[in-house]
């Protein structure tokens, strides 16, 4: 193998003597190819462009084609696109609306599917989703600004551009900076003294093994839709099917007009004290819309809830909810070893 910068190296003959192939097939430094691979090795894959590394404009990596080149470990998920602008669009189409759509109808379910569905409208229309790919193996200091600035300096580098240079000193600058405020953070919050070596041991061995992401059950390794199913039929025997006995008989002849009706100042009050960093299940719309907009959601949810007193009935909406399984040991291994977290609708 020959490798090195070929700036009008006299080295043809030599090459076609040995018959050598060449792994680069890209400009490494302008609109020349000066760092170039012979070789008359087969097993090797054809060299990857990189960003440069450290003060080097010009780099590769060469593999072997038996062995796949490490990447990274990317999930999609989607999110709305959410701004102080896009959601004031959102709220003042709140406002113009006249909820005859939740007035109208008689029936409670048919309420609460008509004010869910004129709220994500709302929201499709000016914070619709996106997809995004989050890194699995990504380190707590990388900030999502520091992610922009990473993209922006590899794709000034794609175009060739003389940007590349500032923001590859930007992107190291910010990731000091933030790497040393993210330890110094973790250090100085943490007064167990076990906690304290615990978290020192992970700053300072990062490479450390991380545990298996594969769902196991009784040591058999399962897909994500069989583990849901195991999960699934397991807290569908926990409780049983027998219906409980009614523990307050005294209540059993109340009528239902004994329950005052709610007033929209009661409700908007509810609203106004929302929490919007709990989290909800995913067929929920935000918490913030309800919460910066109790002004104009009252209005409807105030009928909503006049409707389940007068009716005697829950909406059979806001009784789905959304079962993440927690872990309540450090290696489970059985059913019983997680534990069924319910995510529920703001509003039930």
């Amino acid at each position: 193998m020959i490798t090195g910068d070929f700036n009008k190296l006299p080295v043809d003959d030599l090459l076609t003597q040995l018959d050598t192939v060449n792994l680069v097939n890209f400009n490494t430094r302008d609109h020349a190819k000066l760092d170039l691979v012979y070789t008359n090795i087969k097993e090797y894959e054809p060299a990857t462009e990189l960003p440069p590394i450290s003060n080097n404009d010009h780099c590769c990596i060469l593999v072997k084609g038996t062995y796949a080149r490490r990447t990274s470990k990317y999930v999609t998920t989607k999110k709305r696109l959410i701004t102080p602008e896009r959601k004031s669009r959102v709220l003042c189409d709140l406002a113009c609306e006249n909820w005859e759509e939740v007035l109208s109808p008689d029936v409670l379910h048919q309420k609460v599917e008509a004010l869910h569905s004129i709220v994500t409208r709302a929201l499709d229309k000016h914070c619709p989703y996106k997809v995004r790919k989050l890194r699995h193996d990504r380190p707590h200091w990388i900030t999502p600004g520091i992610e922009k600035l990473i993209r922006a300096r590899e794709k000034a580098h794609k175009k060739k551009c003389k940007s590349w240079k500032v923001l590859r000193a930007l992107v190291q600058r910010r990731i000091r900076a933030s790497k040393r405020a993210f330890i110094t953070n973790q250090l100085n919050t943490n007064q167990n003294t076990k906690e304290w070596w615990a978290t020192l041991k992970s700053i300072t061995q990062p490479n450390k093994k991380a545990l298996e992401t594969i769902p196991t059950i009784e040591g058999n390794p399962m897909t994500a839709a069989t583990f849901c199913d195991k999960l699934n039929d397991y807290y569908s025997t926990v409780g049983g099917n027998a219906v409980p006995e009614k523990t307050t008989p005294e209540y059993d002849d109340v009528p239902s007009h004994a329950l005052d009706p709610s007033s929209i100042g009661e409700v908007k009050l509810l609203l106004s004290r929302l929490d919007p960093t709990k989290a909800t299940t995913e067929e929920d719309y935000p918490t913030w819309v309800s919460l910066e907009g109790c002004e104009d959601m009252c209005i409807p949810l105030t009928d909503i809830i006049n409707c389940m007193l007068r009716t005697n009935e829950f909406p059979m909406k806001w009784k789905r909810s959304q079962i993440r399984p927690l872990p309540k040991v450090s290696c489970p291994t059985k059913c019983k070893d997680y534990r069924p977290v319910s995510l529920l609708f703001h509003l039930g």
